[in-house]
């Protein structure tokens, strides 16, 4: 989804990009079979067709847990995806949109789907449960940002201290159950003012070493503390994740209006440029600035290691989402072939267990995605106990997340049961910032399966088409026994998880992933 003006009055979650559109007429997909859709025969030229872009947008949403299809209507015209029906909260809506934009050939979304929460709530139950939930929040000083709301509309003021705080605040206000909309009225007060010159030379930079943006085609330029980026690349997530990337602080605007979507130049994240030596001092260098960028987790006193690549992280961070937000920034930085992340949670105060149980038990009441579920919480020396029953890993793991978030909090033992563990660890780097495989209660075990090895391979064929992360053609696909064997290169730690997560969803029971990763240093080992 294009932002634009992102310090001004925004609405979020209730409008399309046009104010006064009309929803178009879409094709009903409610109660169908959620299908890849199929390759052209042998030899044929295979062309991403409006058709066939609303049938991979289906799979796409369809495969997800966090998102209801069968209230979902998709449309295509001329690579143009409009999302139409309802959810029960914000974060589903904008997950929606995400998933869409991850399907190379969509140009852009638009988003009409209307949030109706399943429970109605009261404006000072939402005034409430948000003000505190910005206070618990590691990344957000609450004490700068006031919380109107009016008819499960909330709106924002005040100010924060950098655009990713911003982004931050806004995905609080939206994790809250019952909210409907966000408009965003916030303003800026930095720390550290930056020239023109000095902005565009950074966001150059973080926009040059993110390994899921290609900015070889992208012109970066500054107008105060406005930055407008324009060019091609080749998909809709990568212009959402290019805007995300280029919001350092000092920044207040991202403006990505004249940064245009080419399918035709997806290169499965391939750079045409790649940094000249890309020498681990360098590297080295673009990891610390990452960390710096990211509002909780506080760089300062982290040590940083690069050998070959590889990036080992010492020192000490305040909660365990810091923890996971450092390994994801690491590992999403181009040249870095692994992580090891070495980073130990010390909390900045000494917290009872009744406060952190307390504090926690409220957090997972504020979610929507857990509001079904008796969630049992206990607290000793730290560590935070999670049991009960939730119906898949994407709650298990939403779960964890929101006791990593948590202060005072030094571990998550997260003992939840799934009722449904069929699915395949699904990963995309675009939507998911952390994988389940991040977590070490993650176990697939691989199911049987009467797809013949040959129905298998096509559909993962077929997948790695509909990636834009992954260049299909670089990529060779074998299955023996419902086991997909791949083999060839990909430019990134994230291409490669991702051609995986492809193997998994093209209906392969296990991935031997033998993907080496050519970052322009040369072939890294995996």
């Amino acid at each position: 989804m294009i932002a634009k003006a992102l310090c001004s009055a925004v609405l979020v979650g209730l409008l399309p990009w046009s104010a006064g559109a009309q929803p178009p007429t879409s094709t009903d997909l409610a109660g169908e079979s959620v299908e890849a859709p199929p390759l052209p025969p042998s030899g044929e030229r295979r062309e991403r067709s409006d058709r066939a872009i609303t049938d991979a947008v289906v799979a796409e949403i369809g495969a997800d847990p966090a998102v209801a299809l069968d209230h979902i209507e998709v449309e295509t015209d001329g690579g143009i995806v409009r999302l139409q029906g309802t959810v029960s909260n914000l974060l589903a809506r904008d997950r929606a949109t995400e998933l869409a934009e991850a399907v190379k050939g969509v140009r852009a979304v638009v988003n009409y789907i209307e949030v109706r929460p399943s429970e109605p709530r009261s404006d000072r139950a939402l005034h409430q449960d948000i003000a505190a939930a910005l206070d618990a929040h590691p990344a957000v000083e609450a004490s700068d940002i006031d919380v109107e709301a009016e008819d499960g509309i909330v709106t924002l003021t005040g100010t924060v201290g950098a655009w990713l705080e911003m982004q931050a605040a806004l995905r609080v206000a939206k994790s809250v159950r019952g909210v409907r909309g966000v408009r965003n009225r916030m303003g800026f007060d930095f720390d550290e003012q930056l020239s023109e010159a000095e902005i565009e030379s950074r966001v150059g930079s973080a926009l040059r070493w993110d390994a899921l943006v290609d900015d070889s085609q992208i012109e970066v330029q500054a107008e105060g503390h406005r930055v407008t980026l324009s060019g091609v690349v080749g998909s809709a997530a990568e212009k959402r994740r290019a805007m995300k990337s280029a919001g350092i602080p000092g920044v207040e605007e991202v403006d990505v209006a004249a940064l245009e979507v080419d399918p035709a130049v997806a290169n499965g994240g391939v750079r045409h440029d790649s940094p000249p030596g890309q020498r681990d001092a360098e590297l080295r260098q673009a990891v610390l600035a990452v960390l710096r960028a990211d509002p909780r987790v506080d760089a300062e006193g982290l040590q940083v290691e690069v050998a070959e690549g590889v990036v080992v992280l010492r020192g000490e961070v305040a909660t365990v989402d810091a923890k996971l937000a450092a390994g994801s920034g690491a590992r999403t930085t181009l040249g870095v072939v692994a992580v090891d992340n070495r980073l130990k949670v010390e909390p900045r105060e000494e917290i009872t267990q009744a406060r952190l149980e307390q504090a926690l038990e409220a957090a997972i009441d504020r979610s929507p995605y857990l509001e079904p579920y008796d969630i049992h919480v206990v607290v000793a020396e730290g560590i935070a106990f999670l049991t009960g029953i939730v119906s898949s890993s994407f709650e298990k793991a939403e779960a964890h997340r929101i006791a990593a978030s948590v202060r005072g909090i030094r571990s998550v033992q997260n003992m939840l049961s799934v009722l449904d563990e069929s699915g395949p660890p699904g990963f995309d780097p675009y939507v998911d910032e952390y994988a389940l495989f991040d977590y070490d209660w993650y176990k697939y075990e691989p199911p049987t399966t009467a797809r013949s090895d040959a129905e298998i391979r096509q559909d993962i064929e077929n997948q790695l088409f509909w990636s834009p992360l992954v260049d299909g053609q670089r990529v060779g696909v074998e299955v023996h026994d419902g086991v997909a064997y791949l083999r060839g290169t990909v430019s990134s730690w994230a291409a490669r998880q991702a051609a995986a997560e492809n193997a998994f969803e093209g209906g392969a029971v296990w991935v031997e992933n033998d993907l080496v990763i050519d970052t322009g240093r040369g072939e890294e080992g995996s």
